[in-house]
């Protein structure tokens, strides 16, 4: 999105964040968090436990500047990963497994990561086309895909 709104994508943008919110809070058990494709950050700016936003783009820190926002993959391991939304399905099948594999050791010993999806197809929008891919969701111990 040009200026980081999601809300066109949504028929209830509010409820779509709240609802992710109370995903995250339930199985949170403490610790740090990552939030891997953070995208514009609505989501992560109403946690309130301590959360480190990585992305390739930059809506997050731009719109909440109280954000951890990396530009870089961190180094430090995280108690819950999270992957939200429809990231797996912008990553090519092919490169999906590699992702998932930086998910996983991104985790604390005890750590986990939550995977949420859309399972969208692809929407033309009025500003730019969106292209998905098909999403092998995983099945790991320290996976929970919701």
């Amino acid at each position: 999105m040009i200026d980081g709104s999601y809300e066109g994508f949504f028929p209830d943008y509010e409820a779509y964040v709240s609802r992710q919110v109370l995903r995250v809070k339930r199985f949170y058990k403490g610790g740090d968090v990552l939030s891997v494709g953070c995208g514009n950050g609505d989501i992560e700016s109403r946690l309130t436990m301590p959360v480190t936003c990585y992305d390739i783009h930059d809506a997050a820190k731009v719109l909440h500047p109280e954000l951890d926002f990396r530009y870089d993959w961190p180094t430090e391991k995280f108690d819950l990963v999270l992957c939200i939304g429809s990231v797996l399905p912008y990553v090519p099948t092919r490169e999906q497994a590699e992702l998932v594999h930086r998910l996983l050791d991104a985790t604390t010993e005890d750590g986990m990561v939550l995977i949420t999806g859309l399972n969208n197809k692809g929407v033309e929008q009025d500003i730019v086309t969106e292209y998905t891919y098909n999403t092998n969701y995983p099945t790991h111990p320290k996976i929970k895909v919701i």
